[in-house]
């Protein structure tokens, strides 16, 4: 009996790493998205989630000071969530490699939750954000979305198959 067991173990913390790595990669995209200031870009003006930097000088972003930013709380709080389910995905994750009592369920649970919240995060942003080009902190976060998914996937089919 054991000897099949260890098999499907194996395969399991394989799983478990390849979904930790790629929990960390969405976790590290969506922490540098949310924490650099080039999600919008108009000229030598850009602007991110905290501060506006119009021609190179920055300045802390007032919610409610303009209609254009009234709305960002919410892009905010969505990342700040992404973020926090991603980096608590990739715990769970790791440790499930060394503890088997860990459920593959909580940790695709938690990458989901990630996904679900980056994507919109992106979505309410680009609903606010019309005539402005995007920047690279925008693209980090959209990228940041199919690590997220891929990795809540991926723990799915581990639950699904009882690996």
């Amino acid at each position: 009996m054991m000897r099949y067991h260890q098999p499907i173990m194996a395969k399991r913390q394989i799983a478990s790493g390849i979904a930790a790595f790629l929990g960390l990669a969405g976790f590290v995209f969506a922490l540098a998205a949310i924490c650099t200031n080039y999600w919008l870009l108009d000229g030598t003006d850009s602007s991110g989630l905290w501060r506006v930097c119009p021609n190179g000088v920055c300045e802390d972003l007032r919610i409610g000071s303009s209609r254009r930013y009234e709305n960002y709380e919410m892009v905010r709080g969505f990342g700040v969530l992404t973020v926090t389910m991603g980096l608590l995905g990739t715990v769970v994750a790791v440790l499930s490699i060394f503890m088997k009592k860990i459920s593959a369920s909580v940790t695709a649970t938690l990458f989901l939750m990630a996904a679900f919240f980056g994507l919109t995060c992106v979505g309410l942003f680009t609903s606010l954000s019309s005539g402005s080009s995007y920047g690279y902190s925008f693209g980090l976060k959209w990228a940041a979305f199919p690590f997220s998914l891929l990795a809540g996937v991926l723990m799915t089919i581990v639950e699904l198959t009882g690996e």
